[in-house]
């Protein structure tokens, strides 16, 4: 008998995502990596639904913020679905790790001279 869990973050028991000052990029790159590793147990188990979605959810709470291991994280669950998954959650999926990559680069690169 399979058990599929209604995982995010409020399930994870997690604290509130409006954490303030300098812990809140802690909070949203821990729970972002969590996320992301709960996608790829789920990927494992052929769970391709539910690993996208909570993939997509966890590039949500990291936003904007260039998180190395968020991405790191997103590009390793991306590789295990390969270049057959199809669906619009995995184009939606794409186009919001090719965002949050070209937000990392530009932190990378620092502000224009």
């Amino acid at each position: 008998m399979g058990v599929e869990p209604e995982v995010g973050v409020a399930a994870l028991g997690q604290p509130s995502l409006g954490v303030e000052g300098d812990h809140a990029g802690s909070s949203t790159a821990s729970s972002s990596v969590l996320l992301l590793s709960l996608a790829i147990a789920f990927a494992q188990a052929e769970q391709l639904d539910q690993a996208v979605a909570m993939a997509t959810e966890a590039l949500s709470i990291a936003g904007d913020q260039p998180i190395r291991r968020v991405r790191q994280r997103a590009e390793d669950l991306r590789r295990m679905l390969g270049p057959t998954a199809r669906g619009s959650a995995v184009r939606d999926f794409d186009e919001q790790l090719h965002e949050f990559d070209s937000t990392l680069e530009r932190a990378i690169a620092g502000p224009a001279a």
